[in-house]
């Protein structure tokens, strides 16, 4: 009785995955179906499949050039959930212009898996200045796309939008602080204005003294420093909140900086922002509050009057 059983269960399995197999061959040819409803449908169930829909990844693949966006977008989810297997056919798409968006959704998909494809992830940035594409898909990878994007970085053609990416990955990519910082300290506005706008929101203490240092020309002369620079650099010390007794001191002197050009005067706005959120209520603060009022601050009036009445309380 017991072998009977155990043939008739064997049985049932086998007849099973022979009709996956065939559920995934039918919805591959289903695909290049002309109507669009059948093709999302077939999509969307050989993403059902998990796995066991690696023999459709060359017709996902195809379907990444699919003319409707929801199709290109299911073939592929249904790709990330393949996995191993599907990444050489992710490889291919990136490598065509027709299919790049959607396979950059496929790739991203992959997390970890889609590591060696992230040469050809980043590539098209020497073409497209800003892709949110290709942003998305090295967030949805994550963690492990660090040591590429650092490597990046001493691309001078591309390390804007890397730090771009490192700033929305926020703590996560405390490991590119010491390149970022190298990278604060090189000459020209792209890479230094991006490093000075990533590190804030990574929030890594390491950074306070090459953001004091980037930020400290521009305190008296016009030129010497690209507002950009300096206005990313405050913002950023105000996020990190961190070493108080460097960092205040030097936010006061942005607020009595004698500097009244339209640029400076939102560097001073990022200067009492800053100030908010180190919540210092020493009297030297309060004080410097009352006079950058004094001084006629424009439209930065409110937001200190505000500040101080906060800190009074």
């Amino acid at each position: 009785m017991r072998t009977i059983l155990f043939l008739l269960v064997g049985t049932m399995g086998l007849t099973g995955l022979a009709r996956g197999q065939a559920s995934a061959a039918d919805l591959a040819r289903s695909l290049k179906h002309k109507d669009r409803a059948e093709r999302l449908r077939a999509a969307n169930e050989l993403g059902k499949l998990g796995a066991g829909a690696a023999g459709a990844a060359s017709a996902l693949g195809a379907a990444l050039g699919d003319e409707v966006p929801e199709v290109r977008n299911a073939a592929a989810d249904a790709l990330g959930k393949i996995g191993k297997p599907a990444v050489a056919v992710v490889d291919k798409a990136l490598g065509d212009q027709a299919r790049q968006a959607a396979a950059m959704r496929a790739a991203g998909n992959l997390g970890p898996l889609a590591v060696g494809l992230l040469p050809a992830v980043t590539k098209p940035w020497r073409s497209v200045a800003s892709d949110t594409a290709i942003q998305q898909c090295l967030l949805a990878i994550g963690e492990p796309a660090l040591p590429h994007l650092i490597e990046c970085l001493k691309d001078n053609a591309i390390n804007l939008q890397v730090c771009q990416v490192l700033s929305s990955m926020g703590p996560k990519a405390k490991a590119a602080v010491p390149a970022l910082i190298e990278l604060l300290g090189r000459t020209g506005p792209r890479a230094p204005e991006g490093a000075a706008a990533a590190l804030g929101p990574i929030g890594d203490e390491r950074a306070v003294a090459a953001l004091l240092a980037a930020a400290e020309p521009g305190l008296t002369k016009i030129s010497a420093t690209p507002a950009t620079i300096t206005s990313n650099a405050v913002r950023s010390l105000g996020e990190i909140r961190a070493q108080p007794d460097l960092v205040v001191p030097f936010l006061l002197r942005v607020l009595a900086s004698e500097r009244r050009d339209f640029e400076f005067v939102r560097i001073q706005g990022q200067a009492l922002g800053a100030l908010e959120h180190f919540d210092v209520r020493k009297p030297a603060v309060l004080d410097a509050l009352r006079a950058f009022l004094a001084a006629q601050p424009g439209e930065n009036k409110g937001p200190a009057e505000r500040l101080l009445e906060k800190l009074s309380g």
